[in-house]
């Protein structure tokens, strides 16, 4: 994801985007598919899976900032959109989540 801070030129940075979209469609598919419907990536609670993928979202949240755009959004992604924001929500998520504190480290 910081390659698009380092990108030169305004084409390598839509190359980028369209990568990291790429990516996140890729796991907006596979959140369906795991999720069979539920809330998480394992079901009804969070799990190994949520965790992993979840600790990125302060990264993403913070480059999105930055940027000034929107990565993870309902219209792209709704499903992993929903995902993120009920994780975020969780109250052990939530207490330990610095999106500000990327930000800072990011500029």
């Amino acid at each position: 994801m910081l390659e698009i801070r380092e990108a030169m030129g305004k084409d390598a940075k839509k190359a980028v985007l369209h990568n990291i979209k790429e990516g996140l469609g890729q796991l907006e598919e596979a959140f369906v598919k795991c999720s069979k419907g539920k809330d998480f990536f394992g079901g009804d609670n969070i799990g190994y899976v949520d965790i992993v993928l979840g600790c990125f979202l302060g990264w993403i949240r913070g480059m999105e900032m930055m940027l000034g755009l929107n990565l993870v959004y309902e219209s792209q992604t709704p499903s992993l959109a929903k995902w993120a924001e009920r994780f975020l929500s969780e109250k052990v998520v939530k207490d330990v989540t610095l999106e500000h504190c990327v930000l800072d480290f990011l500029l």
